[in-house]
């Protein structure tokens, strides 16, 4: 009976150490749910900063407060910025895109820039931003629809679901379809947000094809979309000189912007009006030329006349 007595005891002892272990445990994995940061694989854009929401969920929302480090630049809305988060704060505020200009406060010319007839275009931070996302989207929002987490079998699959026609190539189109209607954070809140989308989903494909052939085969879709993929910085090259991301450039009838490596320009509606003008204004200056040249002749052969002299070739 007393053996039997300490077996029950240490098995009483053995069930109460496995319940607290058990209890223990839970308690850990239950605070280390607690305090797991919500905005920890939130990708927000500039202006912008994560929040946690009433229901413990991260979420984009604009930036709070700037810091009061001085570096002026202009934006393209002809405002002058103490820095960037200034900028790019008022830019998620206002909902109206506004872009760096150029460094150092606005100027007179930056007045009469501003009213010039700008190209839409995807800039490389933007790009850059957008790839990220697309990680985000495979990494976290398929793994929870497909109870995947390997993340390699993630982007394999992924790459199949774009490869609508099975010929192992995604092609610009496919791309596009394939992610245009699952991006949640808009790379732009203005009218021009869906043309840059797609500006943008475009360059992200040129930027991971390495063969060039405007497609993406299932390698460089692998490489496209590691997370720690490096895009090139590119920068646009003019009469000898190179230019940053951004850059703008101008002349009478043109206006250029610098983006992901090319200059994309638009040409001024009033050099249009202008051209057509000066094109009336010369053909009414021929016409005038050949009304005098008429008139001259006719005057020439009304002198020889009266001066008895015939030309057959006129009459």
């Amino acid at each position: 009976p007393a053996d039997q007595c300490k077996s029950g005891v240490r098995k009483m002892w053995v069930i109460s150490v496995l319940y607290v272990s058990v209890a223990t445990l839970s308690g850990i994995h239950a605070a280390h749910h607690q305090r797991r940061d919500p905005c920890r694989d939130v990708i927000c854009p500039p202006g912008h900063e994560c929040t946690v929401s009433e229901h413990n969920l991260g979420q984009c929302s604009c930036t709070a407060k700037c810091g009061f480090g001085l570096s002026l630049l202009c934006g393209t809305n002809n405002v002058t910025y103490d820095n960037e988060c200034f900028m790019y704060r008022e830019s998620c505020l206002t909902g109206n895109f506004i872009e760096l200009s150029h460094r150092g406060p606005c100027t007179q010319y930056d007045v009469a820039s501003k009213i010039r007839n700008r190209p839409v275009v995807c800039f490389q931070r933007e790009r850059d931003f957008l790839r990220e996302h697309l990680v985000h989207i495979i990494k976290y929002e398929m793994s929870k629809t497909h109870k995947i987490k390997n993340y390699k079998r993630l982007v394999k699959l992924r790459f199949n679901i774009c490869d609508n026609d099975g010929n192992d190539q995604i092609t610009s189109q496919e791309f596009l379809e394939c992610f245009r209607d699952e991006v949640t954070q808009p790379v732009r809140t203005d009218e021009n947000g869906d043309l840059v989308l797609t500006l943008c989903l475009d360059a992200i494909l040129n930027a991971g094809d390495r063969n060039l052939d405007m497609e993406l085969n299932l390698g460089e879709f692998r490489h496209l979309m590691r997370p720690d993929f490096k895009t090139v910085v590119e920068r646009c090259s003019l009469e000898g000189k190179y230019y940053d991301d951004g850059a703008e450039t101008s002349d009478r009838c043109s206006f250029c912007v610098c983006a992901s490596g090319n200059w994309v320009c638009t040409k001024e509606l009033s050099c249009s009006l202008d051209d057509k003008a000066g094109n009336n204004n010369l053909e009414k200056v021929k016409d005038k030329e050949d009304t005098d040249d008429n008139q001259s002749e006719e005057d020439d052969i009304w002198s020889k006349e009266k001066n008895g002299e015939e030309y057959d070739d006129y009459f």
